[in-house]
């Protein structure tokens, strides 16, 4: 797919090739269901009620999805109450961004490391996803690949906190301590960022090369994504999300969100839109997902 060779010539460039540069971590493991959904839809003939019976096989997951579907997101008229009227009424790939977003966010583990809170990184990534959605829409592009994508795009950072921590333990020490935007961190302590990591890790769960794109970019500027031909779609809205400001009156960071979405053709009154959309919606999604 030429979206994913020019992510690949990109990362290529900046840090070498993926596979040696994570040869000695381990992946961890994609949840089943994520596997099973992601296979199924590899196939041209895959049915809508297939797809619902995958779903259907996680009670919990299709219990949390019907309630995403019957939330403010969608605001649909009345209420659905099955699986395979949730696919016919926002299509498969909505519900399939949705339930990977979803059993990939909840299988992640908590590092339990000083200075990190899982559920706060759940909520702050929800309140990204739903901006990103918002953001994606503006661009006329694909918003439910936008919201999985931004809800993913710090996925490595749990695992790095676990597994990986005696190679970037330094990193994160630094991270909490000077409040310098962690991928500022990662460029002059290590070869790679985060951002590559979680790339690498949904390119081996076999992800779609848009969404390794997006969580593979999301800490480079609109600039650098314009010159690889990528800034008018998903990749520029999680690029986007990637840098909301935690407090609206936080000038200093508000000013570089409107200047980095200017660049990408959005105006102050569409991010500020998608900023309220996404606190309007963050109390119902975040009860849903359970933190």
């Amino acid at each position: 797919m030429k979206l994913f060779k020019k992510f690949s010539r990109y990362s290529a460039l900046a840090t070498g090739d993926f596979e040696k540069i994570f040869k000695d971590f381990e992946v961890p493991a994609c949840p089943q269901v994520v596997t099973s959904l992601l296979k199924a839809l590899q196939d041209p003939e895959t049915t809508i009620e297939t797809i619902a019976s995958i779903l259907e096989m996680d009670p919990g997951l299709s219990s949390k999805l019907l309630r995403l579907v019957n939330s403010s997101l969608y605001g649909l008229p009345s209420t659905v109450t099955s699986i395979t009227r949730a696919v016919n009424l926002i299509g498969i790939n909505e519900i399939k961004s949705l339930a990977v977003g979803y059993s990939v966010t909840k299988s992640l583990k908590d590092p339990k490391i000083q200075g990190f809170n899982l559920n706060f990184f759940i909520k702050n990534s929800l309140f990204a996803a739903i901006f990103a959605r918002e953001i994606a829409k503006e661009l006329d592009s694909e918003p439910e690949e936008a919201f999985t994508a931004a809800l993913m795009q710090d996925i490595a950072i749990p695992t790095l906190l676990i597994d990986w921590f005696d190679v970037y333990e330094k990193v994160y020490k630094k991270w909490q301590e000077s409040g310098i935007r962690l991928s500022d961190v990662e460029k002059h302590r290590l070869s790679w960022n985060h951002c590559e990591a979680g790339a690498w890790i949904a390119k081996k769960w076999e992800f779609p090369d848009l969404l390794v794109c997006a969580i593979g970019l999301h800490a480079k500027n609109i600039k650098d994504i314009i010159q690889l031909g990528l800034e008018g779609g998903v990749v520029a809205a999680v690029s986007l999300s990637s840098i909301i400001p935690s407090d609206i009156e936080d000038k200093e960071a508000w000013d570089m969100l409107i200047e980095e979405a200017y660049e990408a053709n959005i105006s102050n009154d569409a991010v500020l839109s998608a900023y309220e959309k996404a606190q309007d919606a963050i109390v119902e999604l975040s009860s849903i997902f359970g933190v």
